[in-house]
């Protein structure tokens, strides 16, 4: 048995790997279910760029590291690359929100400055 973070050869009774602590899966289990969050940060994140912008990022980033720390310490819980993607995707949207503020911001500045 191995941990599925860092690696380390684990003994099968090993509630978590003595390296980096991450705990174990219990023996003879099969699947994991997805957690909520994850999925729900991944939903919002991809919402924030097209159906709900602004809020929607914002929720895919808060969502996204509640479900990681939530998949972290609880062993049962799957979807990791679910939350990381709903983070990514929600800090992109922030990030473009942003600079649409910024290019409007800019475009105005410019309007007033010319004379007529």
């Amino acid at each position: 048995m191995f941990c599925a973070n860092c690696g380390k050869d684990l003994s099968p009774q090993a509630p978590a790997c003595p390296q980096c602590g991450h705990p174990t899966v219990a023996r003879g289990a099969t699947s994991r279910t997805p957690d909520g969050y994850a999925i729900a940060s991944l939903a919002c994140a991809i919402g924030g760029l097209t159906v709900i912008p602004l809020i929607g990022s914002i929720l895919g980033v808060v969502l996204g590291g509640v479900a990681r720390k939530r998949i972290q310490q609880d062993p049962s819980l799957d979807g990791d690359a679910l939350a990381k993607a709903g983070v990514i995707i929600g800090w992109v949207g922030l990030a473009l929100w942003i600079l649409g503020i910024l290019l409007v911001i800019l475009f105005f500045a410019a309007v007033s400055s010319i004379s007529f």
